[in-house]
């Protein structure tokens, strides 16, 4: 199995042109006025996951931040000022980090399963 990315791309309607925000981002979602990428993919040769983080980005499509440096983040979630991630753990189990927005620092991280009923959905089992 091979996977290519095709990255996270910005499109224009007014002049039709395309940017390319994350080279590296697998998925993305809109929370809290934010776009957020992040991801990770299958290397079949080395039999692991490569990650790319997660990248907050604000207004204007600036990065305003990075997070969790090359880990495989496969769901992410904005409560507060917090950020929920299910992180590929390298053993065929998603882990979790809670990372502060302000500081950047990883407050929590366990091999326990994103907490759904706090973020008020629901979603994959991770």
């Amino acid at each position: 199995m091979d996977w290519r990315l095709a990255g996270l791309k910005l499109i224009d309607t007014r002049k039709w042109t395309v940017r390319t925000l994350d080279k590296a981002a697998a998925d993305a979602s809109w929370q809290a006025g934010r776009l957020l990428a992040y991801g990770g993919t299958w290397d079949d040769q080395a039999e692991r996951t490569h990650g790319a983080g997660l990248t907050l980005y604000g207004p204007g499509g600036r990065p305003s931040r990075h997070l969790l440096g090359a880990e495989a983040v496969m769901e992410a979630h904005l409560n507060g000022g917090l950020v929920y991630a299910a992180v590929d753990t390298g053993d065929e189990q998603f882990g979790r980090r809670i990372v502060s927005l302000g500081s950047g620092r990883v407050l929590s991280s366990s091999k326990a399963p994103l907490p759904w009923l706090l973020l008020g959905e629901r979603g994959p089992a991770c």
